[in-house]
């Protein structure tokens, strides 16, 4: 009871001060409104920029390490605008002051009055509201520092890129030269018997390589195959008798391209065919080696993927197989009497790799006319040696000649396999 006699003694006052108040002229509103809302404005305006600007430079810096969403940033950002704001709120006011702002004029029972009260609400609602909308402004020269990826995006960025130094800016390019593609099983991936002007890189599933003009559609089948490519992304080859025929060789097709340009004036050997539903990106040759010369992380992926996956084949091998190709990529190497220092250092790790004795090594340099010491100067028959261009220490260069020697060599030991089957079904 005494709570509402309170109340109704309050309405009955404001009641009397209505009666007792003249109401304001239009002009003494429209001038209170300016003066309430000319503030709020400034309030409005400097949240919002002092928040876009903090949240986006917290989100670009700190988004990635700690894991931050994009919202969390933002509510950092608004934090740091509102702790900020504490000392802007007095600036503000006396700067609305000096422009000679006033309530106009208005007494404490006018303020009072209804009117006047609606009056400045409608003033701080537009003001703040211009206020946070001219704020955006900085949105308009931002750009994206942080890059957010599709999730399969994101797996080929951690699987294959990632872990040659490849940063999410350079991976954001490399993926908008490329196209995604995928095929059904029985689909070409790549024809052969004319010029191929793409890189692909197999994501998911097997295909196999065929030779062009020699195994026709009908014949195609895996022990027909000269090689295998599997999706880079399966981790390993699907389980398929295939392999027990036919080499794998990695999960990128037309890659000696990349270092050997002149391919792109050959015929493509092969009919590359889905043997399963494939999954991949391609690239124009000519678009990526110029990429990849502009981006050394990316081109020591590629070399990096081409040199690894080759080894890595190579080792699953037989022994005699491995012999044969060392032997082949040794016979490659010194076929021009000269050996330089990067090409022993090439031979001596893949030496290691494939568990080749020295003995072994020695016995493969007398079958090609050589000697250890004739090894050791790089040039045979004792003469001296011919001077090389330097190959700088760049690790992407270092990779680009030892997959493309490991490439030609297993594309001799390929041909001569084929060569040797058929004389025996001759």
């Amino acid at each position: 009871k005494l709570e509402t006699a309170r109340v109704v003694r309050k309405n009955v006052k404001r009641e009397r001060n209505d009666e007792l108040a003249p109401p304001p002229s239009s002009k003494q509103l429209l001038s209170m409104f300016t003066f309430v809302a000319v503030p709020f404005f400034g309030f409005g305006f400097a949240d919002n920029v002092i928040m876009i600007l903090c949240g986006d430079f917290i989100d670009a810096q700190f988004g990635v390490a700690f894991g931050l969403t994009t919202m969390a940033a933002a509510g950092l950002g608004n934090w740091v605008s509102d702790a900020v704001g504490l000392g802007l709120g007095d600036m503000i006011e006396r700067g609305a002051e000096r422009l000679g702002l006033s309530n106009g004029g208005l007494t404490k029972a006018q303020e009072g009055l209804q009117v006047a009260k609606m009056t400045s609400l409608m003033g701080k609602f537009v003001g703040i509201s211009l206020g946070c909308l001219l704020g955006m402004f900085p949105l308009l020269f931002l750009k994206p520092k942080k890059t957010e990826f599709a999730n399969e995006d994101l797996e080929i960025f951690d699987e294959i890129f990632r872990p040659n130094g490849v940063s999410t800016v350079q991976f954001v390019d490399l993926l908008e030269r490329g196209t995604k593609r995928s095929v059904a099983s029985g689909a070409v991936l790549v024809p052969g018997g004319q010029r191929n002007s793409k890189v692909v890189v197999l994501l998911r599933g097997e295909a196999a390589a065929y030779r062009h003009g020699v195994v026709t559609q009908r014949e195609r089948h895996p022990s027909r195959a000269r090689c295998i490519y599997y999706g880079k992304l399966d981790r390993k080859p699907l389980e398929s008798h295939a392999h027990a025929s036919a080499p794998i060789h990695g999960s990128i097709v037309g890659g000696a391209a990349l270092g050997e340009p002149d391919k792109l004036a050959e015929e493509y050997p092969n009919d590359v065919v889905a043997m399963t539903g494939v999954d991949w990106i391609e690239w124009d040759v000519e678009d990526l080696r110029q990429l990849m010369a502009e981006e050394k992380a990316i081109q020591a992926s590629f070399y990096s993927i081409l040199f690894g996956e080759i080894l890595k084949t190579l080792r699953s091998d037989s022994g005699k197989q491995k012999t044969r190709h060392y032997h082949s990529l040794l016979a490659m190497v010194v076929a021009d009497g000269v050996v330089s220092d990067e090409e022993r250092q090439v031979l001596e790790e893949y030496k290691h790799r494939l568990h080749i004795s020295d003995h072994d090594h020695l016995s493969m340099l007398k079958e090609l006319g050589w000697t250890q010491e004739a090894w050791e100067q790089g040039c045979k028959g004792g003469k001296q040696q011919v001077a090389r261009p330097q190959v700088s220490g760049d690790t992407a260069e270092q990779l680009e000649q030892a997959a493309l020697l490991i490439e030609r060599a297993l594309l001799s030991l390929m041909e001569q396999g084929e060569r040797e089957g058929g004389k025996r079904q001759l």
